[in-house]
Order: structure tokens, then sequence, then C-alpha cells
């Protein structure tokens, strides 16, 4: 899903029109999670947006209705701002929530069912004054599709958000055309690490992970082999080859917030277009001071097209059994 850009209505159409799932860093909520009495509504408010920003920011979107898969399935008819009012959405979020979220963005979106009624996008950094306090004194993190409390070595451990590097990693994939451009023969990865966070990273462990279903035609050299591990996206499940690669200052310049730089030179990993079905990757981040994060992404092929869905990353506390898991 972007993250950039205007919000409108055509946009939300589209998220139900492409089937956009909820993730750890989308929600999607009907018009009726606001109420202006409600008070278990109104704890909600303070729960949802203090766990995006207490674990890797996200967008909350009202007016949008998710089915039993969690998926957009249509938007409804809308808030009227003139009864709930993107001021009194912002005031509940400020006032219920301790300490003060920074870089919050709240966007009303109208709505051409009539009656002048609207959708509010709101937008949560992951925030580095965490952790965040709901108005039911609780600490709440992001879980797959929901917002679950804390453990207590967890609050403590996003306490030390603003002294420790805030590494990530985005893979993809990219098809290769035959000479006459009519069919895909290859494919190959992209990966990409940066730094979210001031403090510089001198020293990272990154591993990529490889489903064993997958023909590798290609590697960079520089990459050691491991022992596998199982990767897990929903329902499917797949050994996977497991590639090393130390990141340290004597060979490579420090981590610095706002750089990202590529893992490998072209053409990196290069692999053979595999059977129909689909197929994982997986990757994982270790650094000083910093939460060790892991990534998956679900590699769909039907002979005629590759689609890539990633799963956002997500701390062990969340459940390495949903990522990686030791073989």
């Amino acid at each position: 899903m972007r993250n950039e850009g205007s919000w409108t209505e055509e946009r939300l159409i589209e998220l139900v029109q492409s089937g956009e799932r909820e993730s750890l860093m989308l929600e999607f909520k009907g018009s009726d999670a606001l109420s202006l009495s409600d008070n278990k509504k109104k704890n909600e408010i303070s729960k949802d947006v203090s766990a995006f920003a207490n674990s890797a920011g996200g967008t909350l979107i009202y007016a949008v209705v998710e089915n039993d898969a969690h998926m957009a399935a249509y938007v409804d008819s809308g808030i009227d701002p003139h009864e709930i009012s993107k001021e009194w959405l912002e005031q509940q979020i400020n006032s219920n929530i301790q300490r003060r979220i920074d870089g919050i963005r709240i966007h009303q979106v109208d709505l051409s069912g009539g009656h002048g009624r609207v959708a509010y996008v709101v937008e949560i950094p992951q925030s580095d004054r965490a952790p965040h306090q709901a108005s039911d004194t609780k600490f709440y993190k992001r879980f797959n599709f929901q917002s679950i409390p804390m453990e207590e070595y967890e609050i403590r451990d996003v306490s030390r958000r603003s002294e420790a590097p805030d590494l990530f990693m985005d893979i993809g994939v990219i098809p290769t055309l035959s000479v006459d451009q009519e069919q895909v023969t290859e494919f190959r990865l992209s990966a990409t690490v940066g730094n979210k966070a001031v403090v510089v990273a001198n020293h990272a462990i990154i591993a990529l992970f490889v489903d064993d279903e997958l023909k590798l035609r290609e590697a960079p050299g520089y990459l050691s082999v491991g022992m596998s591990e199982y990767i897990t996206f929903g329902d499917t499940k797949r050994a996977a080859r497991r590639y090393s690669y130390n990141h340290m200052p004597n060979t490579h310049m420090p981590l610095f917030e706002g750089v990202e730089f590529s893992l490998w030179d072209y053409p990196g990993f290069v692999f053979d277009m595999p059977s129909n079905g689909s197929y994982l990757l997986g990757w994982r981040i270790l650094a000083p001071g910093m939460p060790m994060k892991e990534g998956v992404v679900l590699i769909k092929w039907n002979g005629a097209r590759l689609l890539a869905e990633k799963k956002a990353e997500n701390y062990p506390s969340e459940g390495l059994g949903s990522g990686l898991q030791k073989i």
C-alpha cells in the first residue's frame, strides 16, 4: 500500500477492488467505530493509535469495512463531520494517549454517497518517544491484525528505541523477459537496507532465506550459506536455505539515518521461473541495541504473472511462528 500522497475516495475504493489486507501496519474500521458517547469505543481509538506508534507505525482507516479474511470489503456510508469532526478525533487521540505522539496526520476524505459524509484516515508514525499508554493505562502493540497488550520486557525494549538504530530491509522481485519479450524466463531479487533512526549502526547481521522449492541460477559469492529454517506465511510453510551477510565497519560505511544501500550488485540472486504456485522468501536483521526484525515475502506465479505480497516486519515478541522458524 502506498504511504505517500493525498487520500481520496477513489483511493479507498482501490483498496477494496485490490483486496487490500489488514496487516501489522494497516487496519480498517467501520464508521460506527467512532462514537461521541461510547467510552469503550473512545478507548479503542487510544488503544489502536498507541499500538501503531509503539510498533512500526501504520494507517488506521475509518469507513472501510473488512471481511472475515481481514480484507477491505466495502466503503460504508461514512461519518457525519458535523457530529464527529476531524478536530474531535484529533482531540481524542491527544488527550487519551500518554505521552503525546508526534507526527500524526488525520485526513478527511469526502464521500460521494450524498449528505456530506466523510471517511477519516489516520497516519501514525513509529514513535521515538514510545512507549505510549492508552486511556486504560495499558501499553499496546500491533500483532497480526489486532492491538494487544505489551509484555513488561517489551515496554522496556521500546523505551530504548531512541538509543538504538532502527534497521529495515526491502526485497524486490523482478521478472526478466525473454529476448523476444514474449515470456518470463527468470526472476531476480533486489534488496536494500536502511536505518530509520538517528543512531548509527556500525555492525549488522543480515540473513536472507530462500525457499528450497526455488531453483537458484546465480547468487552473490560473498554470502555465506548456513543451516535451513522454516518460513511461514499464513497457511504456506516452506523449508528455506539461509544466506548471511555481516556488515562490518572495517569493510563498509556505517548505516546512517535515511541512507539506503543495496546488498548486492546486479544481477544478485537469479532464479529459474518455477512451476505455477506459491513460494516464500524471508529476511532477518540484527544490530546492537535493536530488537531483531524479520519479514516474509510471498511470491505467486500463475504462468503469466508474478506477484509478491510482503508481510510487514515483525519483532520476535510478535511470534516467530508467523515468520521464521528453525528446523
